[in-house]
């Protein structure tokens, strides 16, 4: 009887492991939902850069532009693929001057 009783729990462990490796699994396929979902269109890519502005005490809008170099320096190394390869060199002195440093 107690053998019984331990081999439950065991049994349900090795089933839900099995069910979280098969998840897994079909979440990577390239025509799964998951894949789906993780494809976003140019516009919704861009909803950051395009709302980095405030507002003034005046309430006039006022962009981040040092954020928005950022940004687009980002965006180089992320198509040089540099993210990817685990590499990224940028000369930060094409966004900001030693003395903004």
């Amino acid at each position: 009887m107690t053998s019984r009783k331990k081999s439950f729990p065991i049994i349900f462990t090795v089933i839900a492991c099995v069910f979280a490796l098969l998840a897994g699994i079909i979440s990577y396929l390239p025509n799964s939902r998951m894949a789906v979902f993780a494809q976003t269109d140019e516009k919704s890519g861009l909803y950051y850069y395009d709302n980095l502005t405030t507002a003034d005490q005046s309430g006039n809008v006022v962009e981040y532009v040092l954020a928005k170099k950022f940004y687009q320096a980002l965006e180089k190394i992320e198509e040089a693929g540099s993210f990817k390869a685990g590499v990224v060199s940028y000369a930060i002195n094409s966004i900001v001057t030693s003395d903004q440093i």
